[in-house]
């Protein structure tokens, strides 16, 4: 074979050769694709409620996570639970709440209790999460006023003149008996009077540092009987200065009791005294005494905190106190409760009440405005303490910056509790110091403010003299319906001195 037939016979081979490597490789099977793996990963990782979502809130509430378990705080008193979730969930997976999908801050679902969010994979597989609000705070009662001191003090019905009513061996004169409260105390129908005095000699004329017996007078047909020597278990109880006494049924057994508020030895270095809560159990009193010691002008008492018991506030010249019910009727002072920054100023009456209608008691506190102690209000919240910067600054007036009682009526009856004022001259003008009587009205306004109006709704204002005194004041006002025509009226506590404001449709007119 020639050179040239073999070239040409190699060729041809190798053209056979790739012809039929190219035909075997164009008819191989296409290789199979990797199989498509769905993402398992089903974790929640950020779970809030945002205010701008949820008006109802007070701010954004930011959820954290242990575990599978989501717990969100909020306020107690925060009662809506309709709310808009805002979460972050893993990619491709899904939230539903019993089978209803969730999108983030769109969808809304009832949080009243605690919920399961069912949480999918892409791959199908699934786990659960739980959310929970749990509570801070104190939650609002609506009926917190209904067992204040002051709304016990208003339901008293009797309405006399001291001098001529009381026993004439009590000496009962204008300015004396400050600590008085008047209640149906042994369950016979009737109200009966419990009254402390300041220990004085009345032979020297001088005032004495040893207590002075606290009077229970009995009312028999509208007559009182001094009985004390028969309502005191342990002896008739006393203090050296009472300056109030106030109502409430402090331990819980049913029966109504009594905290006596006093000061002491009226002279340097004025050393104070213990206040006494007077313990009624089927009409007989135990003593027992709140320490520790102060100068107390005056007591308030209320459910500051929401707990089912009756705390108490004392006005102290020196450290104005709270304390605390333990819930059997005994107190722990807490210093965390008034704000410091005002505690030592010269206070000297205060009173509990829920004025703006949220759940909470408000404080009113007012004394010697001429030394620093403005009137003020103090408004309650979840926290059941009270700060400065939560308050309202009634306005003063001029000269008479001496304020001794408060009382607190919805005066035109739009809803909200009004404040009145018992004030008497400060001596830095021409009205002398602790002397006369000008009433204040002050009605509360939108956003937790008070306008004075006593101009135009106090006919008769101020009262400077008395014809049967040379030195005229007023200790205690009371709301009384004089008329009978459903509205509550303006009187003196004792009717010795005949002062009297009608109540007209919202104006107090002298008669």
């Amino acid at each position: 074979m020639s050179k040239h037939v073999s070239n040409i016979l190699h060729i041809c081979g190798i053209a056979v050769f790739m012809f039929a490597a190219c035909k075997k490789e164009a008819t191989a099977p296409a290789p199979t694709p990797p199989p498509v793996v769905l993402s398992s990963e089903k974790k929640i990782t950020a779970f809030s409620f945002l205010k701008k979502d949820n008006p109802v809130l007070e701010a954004d509430l930011i959820g954290t996570i242990t575990g599978n378990a989501i717990v969100l705080e909020t306020l107690a008193s925060m009662t809506a639970r309709d709310l808009k979730a805002t979460f972050t969930v893993s990619d491709k997976a899904t939230v539903s709440i019993a089978g209803v999908k969730q999108t983030s801050g769109v969808t809304s679902a009832s949080y009243a209790a605690k919920v399961t969010l069912d949480v999918e994979a892409e791959d199908k597989s699934k786990t659960t999460y739980t959310v929970e609000l749990k509570t801070t705070g104190n939650a609002p009662n609506m009926t917190v006023n209904n067992t204040t001191s002051y709304a016990l003090r208003t339901q008293a019905k009797t309405w006399i003149n001291y001098g001529t009513t009381v026993p004439q061996s009590l000496r009962y004169g204008p300015g004396s008996y400050l600590a008085r409260a008047f209640h149906d105390f042994d369950k016979d129908g009737d109200e009966d009077l419990i009254m402390g005095n300041l220990s004085y000699d009345w032979v020297n004329n001088k005032l004495l540092n040893t207590p002075n017996p606290v009077n229970y007078l009995e009312n028999r047909s509208s007559t009182f009987v001094d009985v004390s020597g028969t309502k005191f278990s342990g002896g008739v109880p006393g203090l050296v200065h009472p300056r109030k006494a106030i109502l409430g049924d402090y331990d819980k057994n049913g029966w109504m009791d009594v905290v006596m508020a006093g000061h002491g030895f009226d002279a340097p270095p004025f050393p104070g005294e213990n206040s006494i809560l007077l313990k009624n159990n089927n009409g007989i009193f135990s003593k027992s005494d709140i320490l520790p010691i102060g100068f107390y002008h005056s007591v308030c008492s209320g459910d500051i905190d929401n707990d089912g018991d009756l705390d108490l506030f004392f006005t102290d010249t020196k450290n104005c106190k709270f304390f605390l019910n333990n819930g059997t009727g005994t107190f722990t002072y807490d210093n965390s409760v008034f704000p410091a920054d005002i505690a030592n100023l010269n206070y000297f009456t205060s009173e509990l009440f829920d004025l703006n209608a949220d759940g909470y008691l408000d404080l009113v506190a007012t004394g010697h405005e001429h030394e620093g102690a403005n009137s003020i209000v103090l408004w309650g919240d979840h926290t059941g303490k009270y700060t400065k910067a939560r308050s309202f600054t009634i306005p003063k007036v001029a000269g008479w910056g001496v304020a001794i009682d408060i009382l607190i009526m919805d005066v035109n009856k739009d809803g909200k509790q009004d404040i009145l004022l018992n004030r008497q001259g400060d001596g830095t003008g021409s009205q002398q110091h602790f002397h006369g009587l000008r009433i204040q009205l002050l009605l509360q306004e939108a956003g937790n403010t008070f306008t004075d109006k006593s101009s135009t709704l106090i006919n008769g204002n101020p009262q400077t003299s008395h014809p049967q005194l040379s030195w005229f004041w007023v200790d205690w006002l009371r709301l009384i319906d004089t008329d009978g025509d459903g509205d509550q009226d303006l009187v003196t506590d004792n009717r010795f001195y005949n002062l009297q404001w009608r109540n007209d449709n919202g104006v107090f007119v002298k008669y």
